[in-house]
């Protein structure tokens, strides 16, 4: 969906830098005094008027200390899209553990096996005899094992 307004400003390069200018406007501060000021009853039907727009106030500091701030403000943004880059890395690296973890389990070569245990398809095959077996010959484990 394309906007129907689109301000054009320009600034002189003597006294602002229009990437400070871009990173004051992105502000959250700044965006949520943008839609205070748009007028309108839906988001299709919004409207922010030039004379609203040109009463916004922009800090104006040095031409140094906006690069500075610019130079900062690019830093962190590298930082913070390093960040997301190892994220996603470490999720992807995630996601294939449990897959392996799972076909470990599966397979029962997750943790050593005990040769003295029973083995699950004689556990299985007693368990059915026991379920198939009638109700008065069936025996309680929990009885069973206090006695």
């Amino acid at each position: 969906m394309n906007c129907d307004k689109v301000y054009r400003v320009q600034l002189r390069p003597d006294r602002v830098r229009p990437e400070y200018v871009a990173i004051v406007l992105n502000a959250p501060s700044y965006l949520r005094r943008l839609n205070e000021m748009k007028s309108g009853i839906s988001d299709s039907g919004v409207n922010l008027t030039q004379d609203r727009f040109l009463d916004l106030v922009v800090p104006l500091p040095s031409l140094d200390e906006q690069e500075s701030l610019v130079r900062d403000v690019a830093l962190k943004q590298s930082v913070i899209s390093h960040t997301l880059d190892d994220i996603d890395v470490q999720l992807a690296r995630a996601a294939r553990l449990r897959q392996s973890i799972l076909q470990r389990a599966f397979t029962g070569r997750l943790v050593p096996q005990d040769p003295t245990d029973e083995p699950a398809s004689a556990l299985l095959d007693r368990l059915r005899a026991e379920r198939a077996a009638p109700a008065g010959a069936r025996v309680n484990r929990r009885i069973a094992r206090t006695t």
